[in-house]
């Protein structure tokens, strides 16, 4: 029996390469980790659900697992995981900020700020959660430290579109109108298939007197993301401020196609607002090993 039982052992090492349930759920995390970097999606899910399958918690599964639930839009699946992710590994940044994207998209802009908060006091150097902070922070009435938290987001990556977006729109909210249209053209020129700058531009250009520069800008963001025509939308996905959301509401019923009924685009995008994703470490590891290569 005891002969048995040791070839059972060795029989399990050699299939699984390891001798611990919280080895083998590295293993098949680090493993989907590496087949995400490399696109091939359908053995990544296949490597997450043999490290659900081990029967012990798995947080970091559950933080590579829920992002890729959010990025196919099951928001109430993602929350689960990347809350089980939080819970069980505190120190992944990452997973912190993916869920507090789910916070800000579904109204709950206090909590996002809550989670976001001890990450940034820890010091972490990322545009996206710098961006995502100074949303919620506007959003909970904090514009000063909102317009501070967007700016680190640029100064971390001067190429982040939404964040110079959502620094234009402190500036229009503090009535430095033309600053705010510089910035957004500057938000534009940086990614010229970015709604948020192309609707922000708009009512940028709307307060400085180019009405009809102000409704081309209108179209653009309309042809590119239809959801722009809900203003809900604006306010509770987008984080829109109330009275910003309204102008842009004005502007694109204002557009002769919009009247037609003709805005619909065949390139219209789902999206969530301009809170932005981080990628999960173990996946961005990956992606450097195969870059070194």
């Amino acid at each position: 029996m005891f002969l048995q039982k040791s070839l059972a052992l060795v029989a399990l090492v050699a299939v699984t390469g390891c001798t611990s349930p919280e080895e083998r759920v590295d293993k098949h995390a680090r493993s989907a980790a590496k087949f995400i970097a490399s696109y091939d999606f359908r053995r990544a899910w296949r490597e997450l659900e043999k490290a659900k399958s081990v029967g012990i918690p798995c947080p970091q599964a559950d933080a590579i697992l829920g992002l890729m639930m959010a990025r196919r839009h099951d928001l109430a699946m993602a929350e689960n995981l990347l809350a089980s992710a939080v819970s069980g590994l505190p120190s992944n940044h990452a997973a912190r900020n993916n869920l507090a994207v789910i916070y800000l998209v579904s109204g709950r802009a206090p909590e996002a700020l809550k989670l976001l908060e001890p990450s940034v006091k820890a010091g972490v150097r990322d545009s996206a959660m710098q961006n995502n902070y100074g949303i919620a922070l506007r959003v909970c009435g904090e514009y000063a430290r909102a317009r501070k938290a967007f700016e680190q987001a640029m100064r971390f990556n001067p190429r982040n579109a939404d964040a110079t977006a959502n620094h234009a729109m402190g500036l229009y909210l503090n009535n430095q109108l033309k600053d705010a249209v510089a910035a957004w053209e500057t938000a534009v020129y940086i990614d010229a298939n970015n709604p948020e700058a192309w609707a922000g531009l708009s009512i940028g250009r709307a307060a400085v007197g180019q009405e009809a520069k102000a409704r081309e800008a209108a179209m653009r963001a309309v042809i590119i993301d239809t959801t722009y025509v809900n203003q809900d939308m604006i306010v509770n996905v987008r984080n829109w401020p109330r009275k910003a959301s309204v102008e842009l509401s004005r502007l694109i019923r204002s557009i002769p196609q919009f009247r037609r009924g003709g805005m619909n685009s065949p390139i219209a995008m789902k999206v969530n607002g301009t809170a932005q994703f981080m990628e999960d470490p173990l996946i961005e590891e990956a992606r450097r090993l195969l870059a070194a290569r």
